[in-house]
């Protein structure tokens, strides 16, 4: 079954325990939003910019983990807000697993996050989150944050995936949609 890689902040494909995860379990679709909500509030032109540039860089990546016959992976871009973009999206390509490091962003964009994982558990749409630094999200006590984050500091680089089996979307059948 189909995997969906749900990039935000994290466009590289070193180091990166949500696509190596999904890689081992099947094909791979990876996804970056453009979201006009956060464009609007939170993104300057220079952030955009940069943003660009590293989807181009991205795409080069994913498409280097092909095999000798294969193309690897490919970067669906899409414009709109989630969960909306990933509901669309989802009726197009199923997915089985969702896959995303949590975010340490604005409230806006905790409160995206809290409407996809409801939006996931509804859909019976498996949903993994990968810490992505020293923040500790979703404590009971404060008690154990200092060991978690200790353990964090300490692990080891995620391996990159050698291949990667894409998924091909068709964005002109997604009316509106692609970026």
């Amino acid at each position: 079954m189909t995997q969906l890689v749900w990039f935000k902040r994290d466009l590289r494909v070193a180091d990166h325990a949500p696509l190596y995860e999904a890689s081992k379990r099947g094909r791979v679709l990876c996804l970056y939003v453009y979201e006009p909500s956060l464009i609007e509030h939170e993104l300057s032109p220079r952030h955009l910019q940069f943003i660009h540039e590293s989807l181009v860089e991205l795409q080069k990546g994913l498409e280097q983990r092909g095999g000798s016959l294969q193309r690897g992976g490919s970067l669906t871009v899409l414009r709109g807000e989630c969960p909306k973009v990933l509901d669309e999206l989802h009726s197009r390509v199923p997915f089985s697993h969702m896959w995303a490091h949590e975010e340490t962003g604005s409230f806006q964009t905790y409160l995206r996050d809290q409407r996809v994982r409801a939006w996931a558990k509804a859909k019976q749409i498996s949903f993994t989150e990968f810490p992505n630094n020293g923040v500790v999200r979703r404590l009971e006590t404060r008690d154990i944050w200092a060991r978690t984050w200790q353990a964090r500091m300490v692990r080891s680089v995620v391996p990159t995936p050698k291949r990667l089996v894409g998924v091909e979307v068709n964005l002109k059948k997604m009316k509106g949609w692609g970026g």
